[in-house]
């Protein structure tokens, strides 16, 4: 029974023994767009982005942009319908929404644009601009993630030929490599959507308008030349005591 069992594993083909054993295939070639279970998928429409060359261009490639500040408006429910507004033209979309803040992700190179029409709003305080390079971080990842594909690629190999007692140790490898693939897959996606969309946080205040100043000499001279509290007197109902 055991040899029919090793001839029948030693006939089929690697994929369709590994299908058996319950291990998780190989992705296919050319990329790693499908992400693993739980990772966010919201993207923006691209009929939205303008057609305008991007206005962040000068930056370097693999650059990740957050922008955080406090903006003081008169009415904050409007100022945050046009902001909706504008990020959505511009390719972007609104993540969180409260009634004092405001979390945006928008197209790297459109968010100077972007930051760039907060201060028509209103009155920009406690402004924080902070940019990252992931390009370095981004290579090491791809660079290991390519790696492991290749030794994955020879344990399917080694599977075809491996014996009784070298089939559950290959199984074990096999699903321990496509686990660090999944993550490493993931970690190369979510730095790619850092850079690809800058986070920009807007915190609103409320903008109080100052009250007039008020001094003791009036517009009209003649009212200056007047001694006003000698003429008051004459008018005991203007004396508060009286009452």
């Amino acid at each position: 029974m055991k040899a029919i069992l090793f001839f029948l594993c030693a006939a089929l083909p690697p994929s369709a023994l590994v299908a058996a054993q319950g291990i998780p295939q190989l992705p296919a070639k050319g990329g790693y767009s499908e992400a693993p279970i739980g990772l966010p998928q919201a993207q923006p429409n691209p009929a939205t982005a303008p057609l305008s060359p991007p206005d962040s261009a000068g930056r370097p490639p693999g650059i990740a942009i957050t922008f955080a500040c406090v903006l003081q408006v008169e009415e904050s429910e409007q100022a945050a319908r046009i902001l909706i507004a504008r990020a959505d033209s511009l390719g972007g979309w609104f993540m969180r929404r409260s009634k004092s803040d405001l979390e945006f992700r928008v197209p790297s190179a459109r968010a100077d644009s972007f930051i760039a029409g907060l201060a028509g709003m209103g009155v920009l305080m406690d402004r924080n601009l902070t940019t990252e390079s992931l390009e370095a971080e981004r290579g090491e990842l791809t660079s290991r993630l390519k790696a492991r594909r290749g030794m994955l690629q020879d344990y399917y190999a080694v599977l075809k030929e491996s014996s009784d007692s070298t089939l559950f140790t290959i199984q074990n490898e096999i699903v321990n490599l496509q686990t660090e693939i999944e993550q490493s897959a993931g970690q190369i996606q979510k730095l790619e959507d850092r850079m690809a969309y800058a986070r920009v946080t807007v915190a609103f205040r409320f903008f109080e308008r100052a009250a007039p100043l008020t001094t003791a000499e009036s517009r009209f001279g003649w009212l200056n030349r007047l001694d006003l509290p000698s003429l008051m007197e004459r008018f005991p109902y203007a004396n508060p005591k009286n009452f």
